[in-house]
């Protein structure tokens, strides 16, 4: 085999996804565009719900896992509820208008 042969069989080894990911993939994509399209009180609560039980379940794992497994799933559950406590923060213009109505 030739050194090109064998640098593209090294790296074809190591990029394979698996059907199951993939449908995973493309079912959080799906998920996620319906909710975008279709949003209402009800997608809103159900993402959002879906959101806290991943995240609690990352917790779990974390502290159930060891190793490097551990630190990515720790890593998961910390960067999660970081976004998810920075997107409940209400937007600048809401606050403004209130600074607004009290300053009356």
């Amino acid at each position: 085999m030739t050194e090109s042969q064998l640098i593209r069989d090294h790296a074809m080894r190591h990029i394979r996804f698996s059907i199951t990911s993939m449908l995973v993939i493309v079912l959080f994509v799906a998920v996620g565009f319906a909710a975008l399209r279709e949003s209402s009180d009800l997608w809103e609560s159900g993402v959002f719900s879906l959101t806290l039980g991943i995240l609690v379940m990352s917790i779990l794992i974390a502290i159930h896992r060891t190793g490097s497994k551990r630190a990515c799933w720790l890593g998961f559950a910390l960067l999660g509820t970081t976004n998810l406590g920075f997107s409940q923060v209400p937007s600048i213009e809401s606050r403004r208008n209130l600074d607004q109505y009290l300053s009356r």
